[in-house]
């Protein structure tokens, strides 16, 4: 699995939006995350931390959680945000790094 806290990836997205996407698809369930957790392999409160208690989650965890979850298109579908626990010189060197800057 990709990092668990998030600060790998350069890219995150907002927890509220992705809970948003899946609740869309799994919403209907009322046990939707215990759903999800069985589908990934996790345990709940892994899934709910992710989903309820993080602010943001990077976005190797969430090309992964879809992929498995048999959604992989539904990436595009969110916004993807600069990762706020990266600091302006780490976001420049990865920038630079990739022919950006």
């Amino acid at each position: 699995m990709a990092a668990t806290n998030g600060s790998s990836d350069p890219l995150v997205f907002h927890s509220a939006e992705f809970r948003e996407l899946l609740l869309e698809e799994f919403g209907d369930d009322p046990s939707w995350i215990y759903h999800i957790a069985t589908m990934m392999s996790l345990d709940y409160r892994t899934v709910y931390g992710k989903l309820y208690k993080q602010k943001t989650i990077s976005y190797g965890i969430v090309d992964e959680w879809l992929t498995k979850l048999g959604m992989p298109g539904q990436v595009n579908h969110l916004t993807a945000i600069p990762n706020p626990r990266w600091s302006q010189e780490r976001w420049i060197k990865y920038m630079e790094e990739r022919g950006c800057v």
